[in-house]
């Protein structure tokens, strides 16, 4: 399952890696495996790819990019789950 989880995380950080390059702000998730455990690594990777430290960068607008929305679909993932992100 670590295995598993961790490759969710690590597949969410190259596509967030996409959607820095194409400037995609907004997105949907949609847990077609209904396995809430993917599902939640994934978000997780997610959202650990979107921190930025910009405190010391020169050029702080230049490199500054968010995930602004992140839509959810999932029959098994509770809201209380996915705000814990």
């Amino acid at each position: 399952i670590y295995a598993e989880n961790e490759a969710m995380r690590n597949a969410a950080h190259k596509i967030h890696k996409m959607l820095q390059k194409e400037k995609i702000t907004d997105i949907q998730v949609v847990d077609a495996a209904s396995d809430p455990g993917t599902t939640y690594a994934f978000l997780e990777g997610l959202c650990l790819s979107d921190y930025q430290f910009l405190k010391y960068l020169n050029n702080k607008n230049e490199k500054a990019f968010r995930v602004n929305t992140i839509i959810l679909v999932s029959e098994r993932l509770e809201q209380k789950d996915a705000d814990e992100i």
